[in-house]
């Protein structure tokens, strides 16, 4: 009889033979819960997407975006199903739903899908890459206690603080470049040079430090607290001949100067890069 109702077209019949449908018979499950799906049942949308999700992500998503797009406003579901939906879409990379389910729950009256659009507009996946518009998603998310969108709001914070300590002294036609390189235990980040005779990637970035880690304890010294410091400087005939800083003061760039002046040099050019010190 239930199943005949729910042939005929009774939702709650499909919902409640998914329900008592034995475990050895799961495709009688899963054909209720798509009937109950096909009739208007978002519940049924919800639970059919969460036991296929492993099995076919593609088809999971596109379940979740129907239970998300059905789902009351103010109700406990919406949340449940969009959030869900909108982690397994940008887990299948299908980051247009994600960004559509994410954004029902992050409104005016729901913070909850926020953290996840922040880490959309960042990475520029699926929508033009969009740092100011990441760091407010970002900022309502962990505003609402969302860890995770706290952690990668302090990270998107110090990409760009990053970026624009890199910007302040750049170095033209650089032809070494790293991201981040330790020698004799002084770490370098975003270390760019443009090497007298051609580049080299490893060999080049050792060099180009090798002869500042020798004044390691000299340039630590600079800092009466941690801080990044942004140093270019130019080099030849084995030394270090000019240094430029951007630091918190003209104290502390004054003091990073003199202790890197005249440090010995692997190879002539001029090289930038960012020293953390002090602390």
């Amino acid at each position: 009889m239930v199943q005949t109702g729910c042939d005929e077209g009774g939702v709650s019949s499909c919902e409640w033979l998914a329900s008592v449908a034995p475990s050895s018979d799961p495709e009688l499950k899963r054909a209720a819960w798509a009937r109950a799906c096909e009739l208007g049942s978002t519940r049924a949308c919800f639970s059919l997407a969460e036991d296929i999700r492993s099995e076919d992500p593609t088809g999971a998503v596109a379940l979740y975006s129907k239970a998300c797009a059905g789902s009351k406003a103010d109700g406990g579901e919406l949340a449940t199903s969009c959030g869900r939906g909108a982690l397994e879409a940008y887990k299948a990379k299908d980051f247009k739903a994600a960004k559509t389910m994410a954004g029902t729950i992050c409104n005016k009256s729901s913070s909850a899908g926020c953290g996840l659009l922040g880490v959309i507009h960042a990475k520029g996946e699926g929508v033009p890459q969009d740092v100011k518009r990441a760091r407010g998603y970002l900022k309502r998310g962990c505003e609402a206690k969302d860890a995770e969108a706290c952690k990668n709001l302090e990270a998107l914070d110090a990409a760009v603080e990053d970026a624009r300590v890199a910007d302040v002294l750049p170095v033209e036609g650089a032809n070494v470049s790293i991201g981040s390189i330790g020698v004799d235990g002084l770490q370098a980040t975003d270390l760019k040079c443009r090497r007298e005779g051609g580049g080299g990637l490893f060999g080049g970035a050792m060099g180009a430090i090798s002869g500042i880690a020798k004044r390691k304890k000299r340039l630590m010294a600079c800092g009466s607290k941690p801080e990044d410091v942004r140093v270019r400087w130019t080099t030849s005939g084995g030394r270090i001949k000019t240094v430029e800083v951007e630091a918190s003061s003209n104290k502390v760039g004054s003091c990073v100067k003199k202790a890197l002046k005249g440090a010995d040099a692997a190879f002539g050019g001029t090289c930038a890069a960012t020293f953390s010190i002090g602390g």
